[in-house]
């Protein structure tokens, strides 16, 4: 989660070009390189996808889990109510 920022910071900073964060200027931690900023640029590109690589791995797996809890807890919801009604017709031939 920190590296995407890092790597944008570094590839402005090599394009000449100011970061500002919440209208804040940041100094220049890098030099001005063509060089080091198309591999900045490539970084960046990658970190951030990879990163939404993960993102999309997390959310399927919480989905599934939210699933199998759903699940566990509409069987349980069932099986309650199923057993109430037949006390209910038990108690009331």
């Amino acid at each position: 989660m920190l590296a995407v920022p890092l790597s944008g910071w570094f590839f402005s900073n090599s394009y000449d070009k100011d970061v500002a964060f919440f209208g804040i200027v940041l100094s220049r931690l890098f030099v001005v390189n063509k060089g080091i900023a198309e591999f900045g640029r490539s970084m960046h590109f990658w970190l951030a996808y990879s990163f939404l690589a993960f993102i999309v791995l997390h959310a399927i797996d919480q989905w599934k889990l939210l699933r199998a809890t759903v699940r566990r807890y509409y069987k349980a919801v069932v099986k309650k109510f199923a057993s109430s009604s037949r006390i209910t017709l038990l108690r009331n031939p």
